[in-house]
Formats: structure tokens, C-alpha cells, sequence
């Protein structure tokens, strides 16, 4: 015995297949309609004679280049540091808010001010305080790093995001 499919069917795939058909048509128009008309106002734009001698020059694309690149590498260097400690003190986070033993009340309720003061301020305010506070109160033995003190508030604000959902992750099983 093989199976045959009814006319209905048939009929029923028929229709998905036109309809599939034609979203794709109307999603491939509409794209390329959406993409002219940003073309067309940008480059309409008074100064855009400006702008492309500005960002869309090959010459100062390569001027730029080997700056854009230090960038990045600072910008990797930051990811994997900050990316270690957030998973440690999120781990330790995660775990004293977790805990229910009476002597480590104390614990606990720091762990879950923690938490909720670094998930409830913006990073940008965070790195702005972090960056601009630490430096400003001139505590000789704490370095004045602008990549240092960028990594201490992007490992304060995302450690508490961190702890939240491990924390989740040891309550849910």
C-alpha cells in the first residue's frame, strides 16, 4: 500500500506553495523599493558630497584602518577579561542568593542589593560613574585606566545579569 494524497490535498499544498511564492515576491519588491528609496534620499541629501568625501574615502579608510584595528583588538583584550571575572562573580552572586542558611542572611542580602541596584542602572550611567567617579574622588592606589575602569563597570553591571539567570538556571531544577 502507498500512500496517495486526496485531490483536496493536493489542492491544499497547491495553495501553500502559491502563497509561499508570492510573499517571497512581495518581500523581494518591498526590500529592494525600501532599498532604492534610502538611496535615493540619502544621496539627495545636501551634504552628502561631504559625507562621501568623508567616510566613503578610500583614503582615509586606510589612514584610519590600522586605528579601527588597535580598536578592536582592545575591544577583544576587554571582552575576554571582563567575560572571566562576570562568570566568576556572577557564579558567587548566583550562589549567595541561592543559599538558605540562617548565618548567611547577611550575605544573601547584600548579594540581592547587588543585583537589583546594577540591573536596575543603566550601563551607560554605570560606566559613567565607574569612569569619571573613581578618578574624580584621587585615591592614589587605584589606577586611573580608562580601559581598566571601563572593564570594572561593564564586570559590575553584567555580573548581576549573570547571577540572575544562573540563579534562575539552580532554582528551575
Amino acid at each position: 500500500m502507498s500512500y496517495k494524497p486526496s485531490s483536496l490535498q493536493l489542492q491544499r499544498e497547491d495553495a501553500r506553495r502559491r502563497a509561499s511564492r508570492r510573499s517571497t515576491l512581495i518581500a523581494a519588491v518591498s526590500t529592494v523599493a525600501f532599498g532604492l528609496v534610502a538611496v535615493i534620499v540619502v544621496t539627495g541629501a545636501p551634504g552628502f558630497d561631504r559625507v562621501r568625501t568623508s567616510f566613503f574615502s578610500a583614503k582615509y579608510a586606510s589612514h584610519a584602518l590600522p586605528t579601527v584595528f588597535h580598536g578592536l583588538l582592545l575591544n577583544l583584550r576587554v571582552l575576554i577579561i571582563a567575560e572571566i571575572f562576570v562568570l566568576i562573580f556572577g557564579l558567587l552572586i548566583a550562589v549567595a542568593r541561592t543559599t538558605k542558611q540562617p548565618i548567611l542572611f547577611p550575605l544573601r542580602l547584600v548579594a540581592t542589593f547587588y543585583t537589583d541596584l546594577f540591573r536596575g542602572l543603566p550601563l551607560l550611567l554605570v560606566l559613567l560613574l565607574v569612569g569619571l567617579g573613581i578618578p574624580g574622588l584621587r585615591i592614589t592606589w587605584i589606577p586611573n585606566s580608562a580601559v581598566l575602569l571601563g572593564t570594572v563597570a561593564l564586570i559590575l553591571t553584567y555580573s548581576a545579569y549573570v547571577a540572575e539567570v544562573i540563579r534562575a538556571g539552580i532554582e528551575g531544577v
